[in-house]
This record gives structure tokens, sequence and C-alpha cells, in this order.
């Protein structure tokens, strides 16, 4: 095989990759949206359909996750959830500054995954670390499962 056949097929392979990536990124968005939609609605969240809105999707979660929230947080959970990830973003675009908003980001992601499951799951601890392991792969999947559970 000729260098240039072999840099085509493995060019030939990422484009299959990326392809393969991008469907999946959009069927694990779609499985998310409409597990954070059915969840806010069957807790009778008028605004349930921020779900499906890239970034302002994280007011439902924060709303879903209210009655798990620490005392700061609270009122208006889901308001205070979206200012502060917007707020991470803001400080990724600073160097040195956006070390720390990773960290947070990383910080703030965990809890808002374990206290999700935490509330709609038994044995969100393990479920928490499966889905860390795995890099959250399958957790679009576990959310759209668990969506008609009813919170504890």
């Amino acid at each position: 095989m000729s260098d240039q056949a072999a840099v085509d097929s493995f060019l030939a392979l990422s484009a299959g990759v990326m392809v393969v990536a991008f469907i999946w990124g959009v069927i694990a968005y779609l499985f998310t949206a409409f597990a954070l939609y059915k969840m806010g609605r069957n807790q009778g969240f008028d605004d349930a359909f921020f779900a499906f809105i890239p970034v302002l999707n994280y007011k439902t979660w924060g709303d879903l996750l209210e009655t798990k929230a620490p005392d700061f947080l609270k009122p208006q959970t889901g308001w205070k959830v979206f200012g502060v990830f917007i707020a991470l973003i803001i400080l990724n675009l600073i160097p040195l500054l956006n070390i720390i908003a990773v960290i947070a980001g990383a910080v703030l992601g965990v809890w808002m995954l374990y206290a999700l499951l935490d509330r709609y799951t038994v044995n969100a601890g393990v479920w928490t670390v499966v889905h860390i392991i795995t890099g959250c792969f399958f957790f679009p999947i576990h959310l759209f499962v668990i969506r008609n559970n009813q919170p504890r």
C-alpha cells in the first residue's frame, strides 16, 4: 500500500468516525432534551420546553434539582444554575481563570448528575461513578429511561 493510499484510508476512517459521532451527539441531545422536558412537565414547570434550547436547558436542570440544592441556591435554583454556567462560559475565555472555570464546571456537573440520579433512581452514587467512568456516554439513554420515575 502506498503512502497516499494509507493517508486516504485514514482520512476516510476519520470522516466516518466524525459522522457517527455527530449522529450520536444529535441522538443523545434529543434523548436528554425529551427526558428533561418530560421530567419538567411531570413536576408542573411551565417552562419545561427550555430543555430543548442549548445552554438554556441548564435552567430546567436547576429546576429539577431545587429540592436537592443547597440553601444558597434556593429559591430560583434554575436561573441561578443557568447564571453560573453562563459565568463559567465567560471565565473560560480568560487565560488562567479558564483552569478554575473548567474545574468548577466539572464539580458542578458531577453534583448535578448525582443530584438528578439521587432524585429519580436508587444507587445514585454507583450510577454517578459508572457515568463518570464511561464519560457520560450512556447517560442520555439512562436519563430517557428514568424520565417517568416519580421523584423521591
